[in-house]
């Protein structure tokens, strides 16, 4: 079993929060964390990253050997997330297309790129782009701009059935209750299932 034979984790790891992934980073007991862009700023802040001040980076995670089709795209998650009623009156309807209209501008877009490092969800031009500072931020967006493309995050492509259950399987591989082909079985039998539905 992976975890107690190979020691890639962390021991207690499964019961670590969103904010313990950092903690264990910029303490050194983590060679690295997956995270979004919008994070980098706490890189560049002493107050925060200590002895990492400033020596960050970004890298994408290498092509599967033998792997099918382009290898050249990255994840992507481009800004916030919104969702809207269908059921609005007619003011209703007005204010939120006002606020789509507002968001989704290139003014705002770039505001969120250069305050939060969150990437915009539209392309911006060049000369908006070259005005990012933050060195792990500007890292990614030259990455994301040679790559052939994006795909979105699994959780937000598949049926919420195979989304929790591989949340439930990954947290049983890491504790070594299930084997990288147990779980790859149990996940495309839920996935055909849900297909059915």
């Amino acid at each position: 079993m992976m975890n107690g034979t190979k020691g890639y984790f962390t021991k207690g790891e499964l019961g670590f929060e969103y904010a313990d992934m950092l903690n264990e980073f910029i303490t050194g007991k983590a060679g690295m964390m997956f995270d979004g862009s919008w994070r980098s700023s706490v890189f560049s802040d002493e107050t925060q990253a200590g002895a990492l001040t400033n020596k960050v980076g970004f890298f994408t995670m290498p092509a599967v050997e033998g792997g099918i089709g382009d290898q050249t795209y990255v994840n992507g998650n481009y800004s916030n997330g919104y969702g809207f009623s269908s059921d609005l009156n007619e003011q209703e309807l007005v204010a939120v297309k006002a606020f789509i209209k507002n968001m989704y501008s290139d003014e705002m877009q770039l505001r969120g790129l250069l305050e939060d490092g969150v990437l915009p969800s539209i392309k911006l031009s060049d000369d908006a782009t070259s005005q990012v500072e933050d060195k792990i931020v500007k890292k990614v967006i030259t990455i994301m701009g040679e790559s052939g493309g994006a795909f979105s995050h699994f959780d937000s492509t598949v049926q919420s059935a195979v989304y929790k259950e591989s949340e439930d399987v990954i947290l049983k591989l890491i504790a070594g209750r299930e084997t990288p082909q147990s779980v790859g079985d149990i996940l495309q039998a839920v996935q055909d299932k849900a297909n059915q539905e």
